[in-house]
């Protein structure tokens, strides 16, 4: 019966886990594409940050242009967009020609690169895999997620740790037994 509680427990965890991570946008639904695709179908793919959302509009500034036009700045009615953007998330916009949000693919790039799949696109799961795709040099220099990598008090307790062993070692080499 425990062990029931605890993979019942497991379970709403990691559908609690899941539930919290975005949303993917995605304007294809149900049509299998991969990367290749994508790139033949757009004319502008870019790694975007939210700038802000004035008056109906979106501000997205420019990180990495992967294909199209160099800009630093793109702006697009937040009427025709197929996906909420919160002002300071990162995404990778994949924009078909002549058209804004409204046929957009928009995958959510997290503080630690990972690249959140939007549909049934086979297309790299991290931000260092889309500079590879392309051939870019990796220039991500977002700064990590709260939470990511390992805690100052875990490297001191480490630390002190180590110390007390080594202490313990001469100790034990500098008795007369």
């Amino acid at each position: 019966m425990r062990r029931i509680v605890v993979l019942v427990a497991l379970l709403a965890a990691a559908t609690a886990f899941g539930l919290t991570r975005p949303a993917p946008a995605a304007a294809c639904t149900g049509c299998w594409e991969t990367l290749n695709d994508l790139v033949k179908g757009a004319d502008r793919i870019a790694l975007v940050r939210v700038a802000s959302a004035p008056a109906g509009s979106y501000v997205f500034r420019v990180e990495q242009v992967f294909k199209g036009p160099a800009a630093t700045q793109l702006t697009f009615p937040i009427d025709g967009a197929l996906q909420v953007f919160p002002v300071g998330s990162r995404w990778i916009l994949v924009l078909a020609p002549g058209h804004g949000l409204d046929f957009a693919n928009a995958f959510a790039v997290e503080a630690d690169g990972r690249v959140v799949p939007g549909g049934p696109f086979d297309i790299p799961t991290t931000l260092a895999g889309w500079y590879a795709a392309f051939r870019l040099p990796a220039t991500d220099t977002a700064p990590p997620a709260p939470g990511q990598g390992i805690p100052a008090w875990f490297l001191l307790t480490l630390a002190a740790v180590g110390s007390v062993c080594w202490l313990a070692t001469m100790r034990r080499l500098a008795s007369p037994d």
